[in-house]
């Protein structure tokens, strides 16, 4: 017995120097390739591998995949598949293996010299010291480098040593070790330990294996990691703010410059120097946690002319106004005045979250930086992690009434000082950009703290006449708003740099696990969505939607996959939530006495549709919800365990996907057009009009259907974006001097650019010749301008009397009508005719999977849910107890 036990454990260990050699199998001892080739050329490469250890069997018991990586500049730019079919069952140590294999170099790649390195999935392989080079010339290959992105990739090295090589392709499609990594699951909140476990079995044996496990605690995250790899469950985590530590507060100001939209100003009758005023605390100062400071600025009653600028002495706070007081020196009895009130305030913002990243004396990124060492220690998880969701804070967005904050943080304020500098370089730079009336700040500093004010009154005074305070010395300055870039570089500024930050704290992630990282998508398009970067930062771009039908692009979809087409490198693009329905609508009569799914083929549908959106791999909400009361009773309908029937239909359809269409789906990219500049959100289409420029973008390029069905979806970026139909409209000079130089490149390219809207013709854009000065009314309200179409233009549209305010000239097509509305019935005049034809992905997955219609049926979770009626009643899963209603425990039978 004591020798069998010896030879055990000498087994025990044996296996167990084996698993941590796997990392260690082969040398590349030859890589032969053909010095030059050009793009659409076969080429044959040869492969000789030797076996470094004696532990190389084991990654022979299923089929080996290598790659030959293409990379020039330090950047990975192609991945080539070599599959090693001959590969036999066993190898010793020092075997060689010869392979070739034949393989088309795409077009689409910049030319030059690239180095190709082997690469075996689930190996670590030993090149040369010398790595083969192979060069790409001719015909077909790419000069512009803006317009192709590098592919992002890294390697995974699980708790065994094991490294998994993953990478992402242009179609946005994670591919992990040299398979397409479609997941079809769902999202998973832990509520209590007994019951997740339970939960977590029944979704393995339903055959549902991807989900992302949204937590607030690091121990929680890790100790799942045993259950999830012995399940065999491929997961990712959602750490969110509890993990890394967060302030959600910010000293700030809320900019409005129009009297119309809340601007805290008031016509006041001098009657002695002491004066109070109370301001409402309403819509966004609602959220006022402190007074940090409020000045005020008197003017003559048509804000021309600045009487006295100070400091209220006192600002007291109640629940729905602050009262302020102080003592005027330079008002004259009687007479009238406008005083206008800027209050500095520290609060939470409405929106969907943002973390303080600039705060001082405690810098966010140091804590998060600590909390992820503690998070993500050496060998955290198992061969069965895939992913990390949202880096920073769950759906943090610069949305809502965030978008007309300015804030007020000493860090930020410095670096946009900096970043002011670098833009503009001397002070005559920040002259014209910022079209001061008169002195100007002494320097890029105190330019940085200038916050807008108001404007003249209309009417009176100079009604382009905008002006801003210095919030810390209270020195004003006045700008012309219809040429200004001071709010859109602010909005520009920051927008990047909450970007920035984002990547350092991907990047601190990545120093201890190398995985992809997705960043939850939930408005529309942002700039700080976009990974800016070669190298770094997030990896993906998840959109969530609630809505099926037109809504489901509409709302997210559209959005995040611009975002993605606008990076710089390649990104994946997940649907991180979603339903067909909007389930947060509670007390809904239909959908309230229904269940989250009705059919196998209904899931089906709206699965093949968000593939057809452009989703490569899809979250359901939910697996199991949040604890407590959450959204009220109703959210009981979307925890998929209450429907065993659904969850066996999720897991056949992903068995559907993944066994037969993974592949076609990988390679599919949904067409979209783009426009641009990208501006307002679905719920708030005037955004940027309310509060500051009123008139500086008032034909915003948001998400539309074109005519012949397909998408446009905004962008920051057009010259990134390889789209067959570009829309744009630059009216004003600020929107035209930011981005006229996009424009002309598009131009130049020969791109179908389609212009709609008006311009001013001031002959910054050179179609600026083409605007006449005549307006004319549409039959249908529309406003169109004059067209004067240069020789040999084809007439596209006409008004009643003749006028022409469209034409087609080459690939430029202009269209002067205004857009304010533009949805996707409108405008119907555009020209189609030498447009390229979609690529439409095929729906398999509806047809191939028809079955049982829950649509009869009545349903309860609670037995005293639903009062009998003629349809049957099916009851959902029996382990379900009423006592949940109000946030109760699960009293699950031992040894579930």
């Amino acid at each position: 017995m004591r020798y069998l036990a010896r030879c055990t454990t000498l087994l025990t260990l044996y296996c167990v120097a084996c698993i941590s050699a796997v990392a260690h199998g082969f040398t590349v001892r030859e890589l032969t390739l053909p010095h030059e080739v050009k793009p659409g050329e076969r080429v044959t490469a040869y492969l000789v591998l030797t076996a470094s250890d004696l532990n190389s069997y084991l990654l022979t018991r299923k089929a080996l995949m290598a790659s030959l990586r293409f990379s020039q500049g330090g950047l990975l730019w192609h991945v080539e598949d070599f599959p090693l079919d001959k590969f036999p069952g066993q190898v010793s140590t020092g075997q060689s293996l010869a392979c070739t294999h034949e393989f088309l170099l795409p077009t689409g790649l910049p030319a030059g010299a690239y180095s190709v390195e082997a690469i075996i999935y689930g190996a670590r392989v030993e090149m040369p010291a010398r790595t083969p080079q192979i060069r790409l010339q001719g015909p077909g290959t790419i000069t512009d480098l803006s317009i192709v992105k590098n592919i992002s990739h890294g390697t995974y090295v699980d708790m065994d040593g094991v490294p998994h090589q993953w990478w992402i392709n242009r179609q946005h499609t994670l591919i992990w070790e040299g398979k397409p990594y479609i997941p079809i699951g769902g999202m998973f909140c832990s509520r209590e330990r007994q019951r997740d476990e339970w939960v977590l079995r029944n979704m393995a044996l339903n055959g549902v294996y991807d989900l992302y496990f949204n937590c607030t605690s690091i121990d929680a995250m890790r100790s799942y990691v045993p259950l999830l790899e012995k399940l065999g469950i491929r997961y990712g985590f959602q750490i969110e703010a509890g993990a890394w530590g967060h302030s959600m507060e910010f000293p700030m100001v809320q900019v409005r410059t129009h009297a119309e939209a809340n601007l805290p100003a008031f016509d006041y009758v001098a009657d002695g120097n002491a004066a109070s005023f109370r301001i409402p605390r309403s819509g966004y100062t609602r959220n006022i946690k402190q007074i940090l400071a409020v000045y005020y600025t008197v003017f003559t009653p048509d804000r021309s002319t600045v009487v006295e600028t100070g400091k209220f002495a006192s600002a007291e706070l109640t629940p729905d106004h602050f009262a302020v007081t102080t003592t005027f020196t330079k008002l004259r009895p009687g007479e009238r005045y406008q005083v206008v009130c800027l209050p500095i305030y520290r609060g939470k913002p409405d929106g969907f979250g943002l973390p303080n990243f600039w705060e001082k004396p405690k810098p966010y990124l140091a804590q998060v930086e600590k909390n992820i060492e503690k998070a993500l220690g050496k060998g955290a998880f198992g061969p069965g992690f895939r992913c990390f969701l949202e880096p920073s804070l769950n759906e943090t967005d610069i949305t809502q009434d965030l978008e007309s904050v300015y804030f007020v943080e000493p860090n930020l304020i410095e670096e946009y000082a900096s970043w002011l500098q670098e833009t503009y370089t001397t002070p005559e730079g920040l002259q014209r950009a910022w079209a001061f009336i008169g002195p100007m700040p002494a320097s890029f500093a105190d330019a940085s703290r200038l916050i807008p004010l108001c404007l003249d009154a209309p009417g009176d005074g100079n009604p382009t006449r905008c002006w801003m305070m210095d919030h810390q010395t209270q020195a004003l300055y006045a700008v012309d708003y219809t040429k200004t870039h001071a709010w859109t570089d602010y909005f520009y500024f920051r927008d990047d740099n909450y970007g920035r930050v984002v990547s350092e704290i991907c990047d601190m992630i990545r120093q201890y696990v190398d995985a992809p990282i997705v960043q939850k998508h939930v408005s529309m398009f942002k700039r700080y969505n976009v990974n800016q970067q070669r190298v770094g930062g997030m990896d993906g771009v998840g959109f969530e939607t609630y809505m099926d039908g037109d809504g489901s692009y509409t709302f997210h979809s559209t959005a995040a996959t611009s975002e993605a087409n606008s990076s710089m490198r390649t990104m994946w693009v997940p649907l991180t939530e979603g339903s067909p329905t909007n389930s947060f609508v509670d007390q809904n009569p239909y959908w309230y006495n229904r269940p989250y799914w009705v059919s196998r083929r209904e899931m089906a549908t709206w699965i093949d549709r968000m593939f057809d959106a452009g989703a490569k791999g899809l979250y359901t909400f939910l697996i199991q919800r949040p604890g407590g009361t959450w959204i009220g009773n109703f959210a009981q309908w979307t925890e998929l365990y209450h429907q065993p029937i659904a969850m066996k239909w999720l897991g056949e359809v992903n068995d559907l996907a993944n066994r037969r269409y993974a592949r076609q789906i990988a390679d599919f990219t949904p067409m979209q057009y783009a426009s641009f500049p990208a501006r307002g959100q679905f719920w708030r289409p005037d955004m940027w009009a309310n509060f500051y420029q009123a008139d500086a973008c008032p034909d915003n390029m948001r998400v539309f259907k074109a005519p012949n069905g397909i998408w446009v979806a905004p962008t920051d970026f057009p010259n990134r974006i390889d789209s067959p139909v570009y829309y744009c409209n630059l009216r004003t000079r600020v929107v035209a001097e930011r981005f006229g130089g996009e424009f002309e490149q598009l131009l130049q390219r020969g791109k179908l650019v389609i212009y709609v809207g008006f311009r001013d013709a001031d002959g910054l854009l050179s179609i600026d010749k083409y605007f006449g000065t005549k307006f004319e009314r549409l039959p249908d309200g529309r406003q169109a301008q004059e067209l004067l179409p240069p020789p040999g233009a084809e007439t596209l549209n006409t008004t009643p009397s003749g006028m022409i305010y469209g034409f087609r000239a080459g690939k430029l097509q202009i269209v002067a009508t205004s857009i304010w509305n533009f949805t996707e019935k409108n405008p119907q005049e555009m020209d189609y005719a030498r447009d390229d034809n979609p690529q439409v992905m095929p729906k398999p997955l509806a047809t191939e999977l028809p079955g049982f219609d829950l649509r009869p049926y009545r349903f309860s979770i609670f037995s005293d849910a639903y009062s009998p009626s003629d349809a049957p009643v099916m009851e959902w899963n029996p382990l379900y107890r009423p006592e949940d209603r109000s946030g109760g425990t699960y009293p699950w039978p031992s040894g579930r």
